[in-house]
Formats: structure tokens, C-alpha cells, sequence
């Protein structure tokens, strides 16, 4: 994973102010996702039971838990050179970092546990309105980080193809740009069809078809255990943002 030059604005008033309330609860200096995270994540994969997990569930506080908050601390300052808007929150109910179990109430797969971590900045928009957001996916074989909007609904979506059609130039400079295709490949899904109302020969009828506006960047297991893994990330992010920024307009976000 390359490491662009990274230029960070200073953060807003309300941000600063944030940051600060984060660094009294950080509990330590994030320096990778090492041996003891990742060997947790393999050991739960083998024996993914409840009776497992609580004779380790102070392991899983000290190895997935306390270092998955300095990650998320870390990432502050590194989205704030993106935008303000972008959340990152150390809290197990409503943070960043998504919970270890597993809903098995409609899975034929009634493993109790995930065995992988995911951590997702959500833009501060509020409900109602679909934005972009960003997600990294660690587990023992490495993972990805993921950037953009997954599955948006229908107003949303036709609003995006609205955007892509009428500025075409920009919307290429933010998607096809060597910058952005450095770090990251288009992902998610497509209509089969073109969407109603658009030609099929239309130049870009690939981007117009797409039901999910997405950016993903493979991550190694190298990648994860690097100590400058956090700002590593944040310098490949932030070659995102004027893809962010694009999909923020789009759907009448700020940015």
C-alpha cells in the first residue's frame, strides 16, 4: 500500500474539541493490528463457542477490544483531513467498531461469533439522508478497506446517476483518476439492464449500471500489523476524497 502525500487542513473548533474529549479515553498508542489481535481472531475461528469465548473474554477485552479503540483514536485525526463530518467513536454500543457477535436468528450458520473485526466511519449526516462512509475489514489472512456507498436507495441511487451524466468530467476525474486507482478498485454490485431512462451505448453506461458506488483496497496481513498502519490508511483515504466529495454532492451532503 503506497503512501501518497498527505496534506492535513487543521480540523474545525468542533473537532478539535472532540478529539481532545477521545485522547483522555484512549487507553494506548495503536501500532498495528499484531500477533495478539490476529491470534485471537484464529483461535476464536477454531473453537467459535460460547463456552470458548467467555473463558477468554478478558483476552478478547485486552486483544481485540482495547486495541480496536486505539485504532478508532487513531483514525481521527487521519479522517479529519478528509472532513469533519466523518465519525470515528471508541464505543462498544454505537462506535465505529461493529459488535463480534453474529444475528443467527434467519442463518443456517449458527457459529455465535464473527471472526473478523470491521470498523465503520459513518458521515454525521443523520438519518434520511444516504452518504458515503468509510469501512476497514481485518481478519487472519489480511482484509480491505472499503470507501463509498453501499446499496443506496432508489432517490439516492437515481440522484448519483443524475450526478455521474451531468458532470461527467468531474465524476471521471473522481472515479478513473490515477490518484484514486492507485490505492483502490471499483466494487459492488450491477444491473444487468441499463437503469430506466439511461442508453445503453451511453459512454458511461458501466458507472450508470452500478447499484453500489464503492472504492476497495486489499489489505495484507502485513498491512495490518505495520505500525504506521493507521497512517498509512489515512494517507490512501484520503486520495478518495474527491470520489467522496463527488457522491457527498450527489446526494446533498456536506463534505
Amino acid at each position: 500500500m503506497g503512501r501518497p502525500v498527505l496534506l492535513q487542513p487543521q480540523p474545525s473548533r468542533a473537532l478539535r474539541g472532540r478529539t481532545k474529549v477521545i485522547e483522555k479515553e484512549r487507553m494506548g498508542q495503536f501500532d498495528g493490528f499484531g500477533a495478539n489481535a490476529l491470534g485471537f481472531l484464529a483461535e476464536l475461528a477454531e473453537n467459535n463457542r460460547r463456552d470458548w469465548f467467555d473463558a477468554n473474554k478478558s483476552r478478547y477485552e485486552a486483544e481485540i477490544v482495547d486495541v480496536g479503540f486505539d485504532f478508532i483514536n487513531a483514525m481521527v485525526a487521519e479522517l479529519a483531513s478528509i472532513s469533519p463530518h466523518f465519525e470515528a467513536i471508541p464505543r462498544k454500543t454505537g462506535g465505529s467498531m461493529q459488535r463480534i457477535y453474529r444475528d443467527t436468528r434467519f442463518s443456517k450458520d449458527k457459529t455465535p461469533y464473527k471472526t473478523h473485526l470491521g470498523f465503520h466511519f459513518l458521515h454525521n449526516v443523520g438519518k434520511g439522508i444516504c452518504a458515503p462512509s468509510f469501512y476497514v475489514h481485518v481478519d487472519t489472512e489480511g482484509g480491505f478497506a472499503g470507501i463509498g456507498i453501499w446499496r443506496p436507495d432508489t432517490a439516492s441511487c437515481q440522484a448519483i446517476r443524475t450526478a455521474i451524466v451531468s458532470s461527467r468530467r468531474a465524476w471521471h476525474r473522481a472515479a478513473h483518476g490515477g490518484a484514486f486507482r492507485r490505492h483502490f478498485m471499483r466494487d459492488g454490485a450491477s444491473l444487468k439492464r441499463p437503469p430506466k431512462g439511461i442508453d445503453a451505448a451511453d459512454p458511461d453506461i458501466n458507472d450508470l449500471k452500478r447499484k453500489d458506488f464503492l472504492g476497495r483496497m486489499a489489505l495484507s496481513p502485513e498491512d495490518l500489523r505495520a505500525a504506521d498502519f493507521a497512517g498509512r490508511l489515512g494517507s490512501a483515504f484520503a486520495t478518495s476524497k474527491p470520489f467522496v466529495k463527488f457522491l457527498c454532492k450527489a446526494v446533498d451532503a456536506p463534505l
